[in-house]
Protein backbone atom coordinates (compact mmCIF):
# COMPACT_ATOMS: atom_id res chain seq x y z
CA UNK A 1 0.00 0.00 0.00
CA UNK A 2 1.06 3.60 -0.54
CA UNK A 3 0.38 5.51 2.69
CA UNK A 4 0.31 9.03 3.35
CA UNK A 5 1.05 10.37 7.16
CA UNK A 6 0.23 13.12 8.69
CA UNK A 7 1.79 13.91 12.16
CA UNK A 8 4.16 10.95 11.56
CA UNK A 9 7.41 12.32 13.47
CA UNK A 10 4.81 12.75 16.20
CA UNK A 11 4.39 10.31 19.30
CA UNK A 12 1.63 8.24 17.77
CA UNK A 13 2.13 8.88 14.54
CA UNK A 14 5.91 7.22 14.90
CA UNK A 15 4.80 4.38 16.24
CA UNK A 16 2.00 4.17 13.19
CA UNK A 17 4.33 4.49 10.40
CA UNK A 18 7.20 1.81 11.93
CA UNK A 19 4.07 -0.35 11.77
CA UNK A 20 3.26 0.48 7.76
CA UNK A 21 6.75 0.42 7.18
CA UNK A 22 6.62 -3.08 9.16
CA UNK A 23 4.34 -4.72 6.86
CA UNK A 24 6.23 -3.22 4.10
CA UNK A 25 3.97 -0.20 2.73
CA UNK A 26 5.51 2.72 1.11
CA UNK A 27 5.07 5.48 3.67
CA UNK A 28 5.34 9.41 2.75
CA UNK A 29 5.13 11.97 5.90
CA UNK A 30 3.93 15.26 5.25
CA UNK A 31 6.68 17.38 7.48
CA UNK A 32 6.60 21.22 7.57
CA UNK A 33 9.65 21.61 6.90
CA UNK A 34 10.09 18.95 4.18
CA UNK A 35 12.98 17.67 5.87
CA UNK A 36 13.39 14.42 7.67
CA UNK A 37 12.73 14.52 11.79
CA UNK A 38 14.68 12.66 13.93
CA UNK A 39 11.72 10.48 15.07
CA UNK A 40 11.50 9.13 11.46
CA UNK A 41 15.53 8.93 11.42
CA UNK A 42 16.72 5.63 9.55
CA UNK A 43 13.57 4.45 8.20
CA UNK A 44 12.44 4.00 4.76
CA UNK A 45 9.22 7.02 4.04
CA UNK A 46 9.24 9.82 1.70
CA UNK A 47 9.42 13.25 2.99
CA UNK A 48 7.39 15.98 1.71
CA UNK A 49 6.85 19.64 2.98
CA UNK A 50 3.51 20.46 3.95
CA UNK A 51 1.35 22.51 6.80
CA UNK A 52 -2.06 22.22 8.04
CA UNK A 53 -1.68 26.02 8.71
CA UNK A 54 -1.36 26.45 4.96
CA UNK A 55 -4.16 24.46 2.84
CA UNK A 56 -2.14 25.12 0.04
CA UNK A 57 0.87 23.31 0.67
CA UNK A 58 -1.38 19.77 0.95
CA UNK A 59 -2.34 20.33 -2.45
CA UNK A 60 -0.77 17.17 -4.31
CA UNK A 61 0.04 15.56 -0.91
CA UNK A 62 -2.29 12.93 -1.57
CA UNK A 63 -1.52 12.30 -5.21
CA UNK A 64 -0.71 8.53 -5.81
CA UNK A 65 -1.70 7.81 -2.65
CA UNK A 66 -3.88 4.52 -1.20
CA UNK A 67 -4.94 5.43 1.98
CA UNK A 68 -4.49 8.63 4.75
CA UNK A 69 -3.77 8.56 8.06
CA UNK A 70 -4.46 11.98 9.69
CA UNK A 71 -2.51 12.06 12.57
CA UNK A 72 -1.40 15.88 12.84
CA UNK A 73 -3.54 18.43 15.24
CA UNK A 74 -2.65 21.78 17.38
CA UNK A 75 -2.96 20.70 20.53
CA UNK A 76 -2.68 23.91 22.43
CA UNK A 77 -3.10 27.27 21.43
CA UNK A 78 -3.80 30.83 22.46
CA UNK A 79 -7.16 31.71 21.26
CA UNK A 80 -9.81 29.68 19.89
CA UNK A 81 -8.95 30.33 16.40
CA UNK A 82 -5.38 29.06 16.23
CA UNK A 83 -7.27 25.91 17.29
CA UNK A 84 -9.67 26.09 14.51
CA UNK A 85 -7.44 26.97 11.71
CA UNK A 86 -5.04 24.29 12.31
CA UNK A 87 -7.40 21.17 13.18
CA UNK A 88 -10.52 22.18 10.78
CA UNK A 89 -9.32 24.23 8.06
CA UNK A 90 -6.30 22.15 7.59
CA UNK A 91 -8.36 18.49 7.92
CA UNK A 92 -10.71 20.02 5.40
CA UNK A 93 -8.52 20.97 2.97
CA UNK A 94 -6.27 17.47 3.44
CA UNK A 95 -9.43 16.18 2.90
CA UNK A 96 -9.99 17.87 -0.77
CA UNK A 97 -6.46 17.26 -1.23
CA UNK A 98 -7.14 13.53 -0.51
CA UNK A 99 -10.46 13.47 -2.98
CA UNK A 100 -8.67 15.05 -6.04
CA UNK A 101 -6.21 12.59 -5.50
CA UNK A 102 -9.10 9.74 -7.02
CA UNK A 103 -7.15 6.60 -5.86
CA UNK A 104 -7.45 7.40 -2.02
CA UNK A 105 -9.42 4.41 -0.48
CA UNK A 106 -9.73 5.11 2.80
CA UNK A 107 -9.43 8.74 4.91
CA UNK A 108 -8.68 7.72 8.47
CA UNK A 109 -9.04 10.37 10.77
CA UNK A 110 -7.27 10.23 14.63
CA UNK A 111 -9.96 12.48 16.37
CA UNK A 112 -10.15 12.63 20.24
CA UNK A 113 -12.39 11.48 23.35
CA UNK A 114 -12.61 15.09 23.74
CA UNK A 115 -14.62 15.64 20.62
CA UNK A 116 -17.66 14.19 22.92
CA UNK A 117 -16.46 15.85 26.21
CA UNK A 118 -15.96 13.94 29.43
CA UNK A 119 -18.28 10.92 30.54
CA UNK A 120 -20.81 11.11 33.85
CA UNK A 121 -19.37 8.43 36.40
CA UNK A 122 -19.73 5.18 36.34
CA UNK A 123 -21.12 5.75 32.78
CA UNK A 124 -18.73 5.46 29.97
CA UNK A 125 -19.32 7.20 26.31
CA UNK A 126 -20.28 4.74 23.50
CA UNK A 127 -20.34 6.06 19.53
CA UNK A 128 -23.48 7.98 19.45
CA UNK A 129 -23.77 9.28 22.61
CA UNK A 130 -21.88 12.52 22.83
CA UNK A 131 -21.97 15.32 25.10
CA UNK A 132 -20.60 18.91 24.75
CA UNK A 133 -16.63 19.13 24.00
CA UNK A 134 -15.15 21.47 27.08
CA UNK A 135 -12.09 22.41 25.64
CA UNK A 136 -11.11 24.14 22.56
CA UNK A 137 -9.03 21.38 21.15
CA UNK A 138 -12.48 19.38 22.08
CA UNK A 139 -14.71 21.34 19.63
CA UNK A 140 -11.83 21.73 17.12
CA UNK A 141 -11.82 17.79 16.94
CA UNK A 142 -15.71 17.79 17.03
CA UNK A 143 -15.72 20.15 14.17
CA UNK A 144 -12.86 18.54 12.14
CA UNK A 145 -14.92 15.04 12.50
CA UNK A 146 -17.82 16.65 10.55
CA UNK A 147 -15.60 17.69 7.96
CA UNK A 148 -15.05 14.21 7.49
CA UNK A 149 -18.51 13.57 7.78
CA UNK A 150 -19.04 15.96 4.80
CA UNK A 151 -16.03 14.29 3.00
CA UNK A 152 -17.88 10.29 3.62
CA UNK A 153 -21.32 11.83 2.17
CA UNK A 154 -19.18 13.12 -0.89
CA UNK A 155 -17.91 9.49 -2.02
CA UNK A 156 -14.93 9.39 -0.11
CA UNK A 157 -14.08 6.42 2.65
CA UNK A 158 -13.41 7.34 5.92
CA UNK A 159 -12.84 5.83 9.29
CA UNK A 160 -12.63 8.13 12.83
CA UNK A 161 -10.77 6.61 15.42
CA UNK A 162 -11.25 8.22 19.38
CA UNK A 163 -8.14 7.55 21.41
CA UNK A 164 -8.25 8.93 25.21
CA UNK A 165 -5.88 9.99 27.39
CA UNK A 166 -2.57 8.46 25.07
CA UNK A 167 0.94 7.77 26.80
CA UNK A 168 4.02 5.69 26.12
CA UNK A 169 7.30 5.91 24.64
CA UNK A 170 8.24 9.29 22.54
CA UNK A 171 5.19 10.62 24.62
CA UNK A 172 5.84 14.81 25.55
CA UNK A 173 2.67 15.36 25.99
CA UNK A 174 2.94 13.63 29.90
CA UNK A 175 6.41 13.56 29.75
CA UNK A 176 5.95 16.16 33.29
CA UNK A 177 4.15 13.75 34.96
CA UNK A 178 6.58 11.66 34.51
CA UNK A 179 9.36 13.50 35.32
CA UNK A 180 7.46 14.09 38.46
CA UNK A 181 6.70 10.52 39.58
CA UNK A 182 10.73 10.20 38.92
CA UNK A 183 11.25 12.16 41.56
CA UNK A 184 8.94 10.55 43.87
CA UNK A 185 5.72 13.15 43.47
CA UNK A 186 2.30 12.42 42.85
CA UNK A 187 0.80 15.66 41.44
CA UNK A 188 -3.09 15.33 42.11
CA UNK A 189 -5.07 18.05 40.37
CA UNK A 190 -8.18 19.03 41.51
CA UNK A 191 -10.68 17.74 43.72
CA UNK A 192 -10.08 13.51 43.45
CA UNK A 193 -10.56 10.96 42.31
CA UNK A 194 -10.71 11.35 38.86
CA UNK A 195 -10.74 8.32 36.39
CA UNK A 196 -9.86 7.77 32.75
CA UNK A 197 -9.68 5.61 30.32
CA UNK A 198 -5.92 5.39 28.48
CA UNK A 199 -4.50 4.06 25.59
CA UNK A 200 -0.84 2.99 25.32
CA UNK A 201 0.64 4.69 22.01
CA UNK A 202 1.76 1.29 20.45
CA UNK A 203 -1.93 -0.17 20.86
CA UNK A 204 -3.28 3.19 19.45
CA UNK A 205 -1.66 2.51 16.32
CA UNK A 206 -2.07 -0.94 15.97
CA UNK A 207 -5.89 0.38 16.02
CA UNK A 208 -5.52 3.18 13.72
CA UNK A 209 -3.68 0.38 11.44
CA UNK A 210 -6.94 -2.46 12.32
CA UNK A 211 -10.07 0.25 11.53
CA UNK A 212 -8.49 1.86 8.88
CA UNK A 213 -7.88 -1.46 6.94
CA UNK A 214 -11.32 -2.90 7.77
CA UNK A 215 -14.11 -3.52 5.35
CA UNK A 216 -16.72 -3.27 7.87
CA UNK A 217 -15.45 0.24 8.79
CA UNK A 218 -15.90 2.28 6.24
CA UNK A 219 -18.25 5.01 7.57
CA UNK A 220 -17.77 4.29 11.06
CA UNK A 221 -16.24 6.01 14.17
CA UNK A 222 -14.67 3.84 17.12
CA UNK A 223 -13.35 5.06 20.96
CA UNK A 224 -9.79 2.85 21.10
CA UNK A 225 -9.02 2.22 24.73
CA UNK A 226 -8.06 -0.21 26.92
CA UNK A 227 -10.91 -1.90 28.87
CA UNK A 228 -9.59 -1.25 32.40
CA UNK A 229 -10.23 2.24 34.04
CA UNK A 230 -7.91 3.67 36.19
CA UNK A 231 -7.88 7.01 38.28
CA UNK A 232 -5.10 9.32 38.32
CA UNK A 233 -4.32 8.52 41.43
CA UNK A 234 -3.32 5.21 40.59
CA UNK A 235 -1.26 6.13 37.25
CA UNK A 236 1.21 8.22 39.26
CA UNK A 237 1.49 5.68 41.76
CA UNK A 238 2.28 2.59 39.32
CA UNK A 239 5.15 5.69 38.00
CA UNK A 240 6.32 6.21 41.10
CA UNK A 241 6.73 2.34 41.68
CA UNK A 242 8.71 1.82 38.28
CA UNK A 243 11.06 4.88 39.24
CA UNK A 244 11.75 3.58 42.43
CA UNK A 245 10.49 5.57 44.74
CA UNK A 246 8.26 6.29 47.90
CA UNK A 247 5.48 8.85 46.44
CA UNK A 248 4.48 12.06 48.30
CA UNK A 249 0.90 13.48 47.08
CA UNK A 250 1.06 17.30 46.22
CA UNK A 251 -2.74 18.16 45.99
CA UNK A 252 -3.77 20.87 44.11
CA UNK A 253 -6.79 22.88 44.60
CA UNK A 254 -8.86 23.94 41.30
CA UNK A 255 -8.73 27.33 42.75
CA UNK A 256 -4.95 27.47 42.57
CA UNK A 257 -5.50 25.10 39.24
CA UNK A 258 -6.83 28.02 37.31
CA UNK A 259 -5.14 30.55 39.02
CA UNK A 260 -1.65 28.80 37.77
CA UNK A 261 -3.32 28.21 34.29
CA UNK A 262 -4.35 32.31 34.05
CA UNK A 263 -0.82 33.07 34.64
CA UNK A 264 0.44 30.83 32.26
CA UNK A 265 -2.27 32.35 29.87
CA UNK A 266 -0.26 35.70 30.83
CA UNK A 267 2.74 34.68 29.61
CA UNK A 268 1.74 32.31 26.62
CA UNK A 269 0.50 36.12 25.36
CA UNK A 270 3.28 38.00 26.36
CA UNK A 271 6.02 35.31 25.10
CA UNK A 272 3.88 34.34 21.46
CA UNK A 273 3.99 30.52 22.83
CA UNK A 274 0.94 28.65 24.22
CA UNK A 275 1.53 26.87 27.45
CA UNK A 276 0.13 23.00 28.15
CA UNK A 277 -1.59 24.44 30.79
CA UNK A 278 -4.76 27.01 30.18
CA UNK A 279 -7.52 28.38 31.14
CA UNK A 280 -9.15 26.08 28.58
CA UNK A 281 -7.36 23.46 29.50
CA UNK A 282 -8.29 23.85 33.09
CA UNK A 283 -12.42 22.75 31.54
CA UNK A 284 -10.78 19.50 30.88
CA UNK A 285 -8.58 18.93 34.05
CA UNK A 286 -11.12 19.46 36.39
CA UNK A 287 -13.94 16.83 35.15
CA UNK A 288 -14.16 13.97 37.28
CA UNK A 289 -14.70 11.31 34.45
CA UNK A 290 -12.97 10.79 30.79
CA UNK A 291 -13.94 6.89 29.99
CA UNK A 292 -15.24 5.59 27.26
CA UNK A 293 -15.58 1.94 25.70
CA UNK A 294 -13.92 0.33 23.01
CA UNK A 295 -16.11 -3.03 22.58
CA UNK A 296 -17.23 -1.98 18.89
CA UNK A 297 -14.02 -1.70 17.95
CA UNK A 298 -13.84 -5.27 19.40
CA UNK A 299 -17.01 -6.31 18.16
CA UNK A 300 -16.84 -4.90 14.41
CA UNK A 301 -12.88 -4.92 13.46
CA UNK A 302 -11.64 -7.73 16.73
CA UNK A 303 -9.53 -4.70 18.01
CA UNK A 304 -8.52 -4.52 21.76
CA UNK A 305 -5.87 -2.99 23.26
CA UNK A 306 -3.35 -5.31 24.81
CA UNK A 307 -0.81 -3.31 26.83
CA UNK A 308 -2.41 -2.22 30.59
CA UNK A 309 -1.32 0.50 32.66
CA UNK A 310 0.29 -2.12 34.72
CA UNK A 311 2.78 -2.77 32.01
CA UNK A 312 2.67 0.06 29.87
CA UNK A 313 3.44 2.74 32.64
CA UNK A 314 6.93 1.07 33.83
CA UNK A 315 7.79 0.74 29.81
CA UNK A 316 7.51 4.43 29.25
CA UNK A 317 9.22 4.63 32.05
CA UNK A 318 12.29 2.64 30.98
CA UNK A 319 12.05 4.36 27.44
CA UNK A 320 12.25 8.29 29.12
CA UNK A 321 15.78 7.24 31.01
CA UNK A 322 16.71 5.32 28.03
CA UNK A 323 16.24 8.15 26.12
CA UNK A 324 17.99 10.73 28.74
CA UNK A 325 14.34 12.35 29.09
CA UNK A 326 14.63 11.87 32.58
Amino acid sequence: MRVLVTGGHGFVGSHLVRRLVAVGDAVRCVVRSGRPPAALEGLPVEVVAGDLDAPATLERVCDGMDEVYHLAARLTARARREMQRTNVVGTRALLAAARRAGGVRRFVHCSSLAAAGPSAPGVPRVEGRDGRPVTWYGASKAAAEREVEAAAAAGLPTTVVRPPVVYGPRDRGLLSVFQAASRGLLPLLGAQPKVYSWVFGDDLAEALLVLGRHPATVGRTYYAAHDEVVSMETFLEVAVRAAGRRGRRLRVPDSLLRLAAGAADLVAQATGRPAMLTRDKTHELVAPAWVCSSARAAAEAGWSARTPVATGVPATMRWYRDAGWL
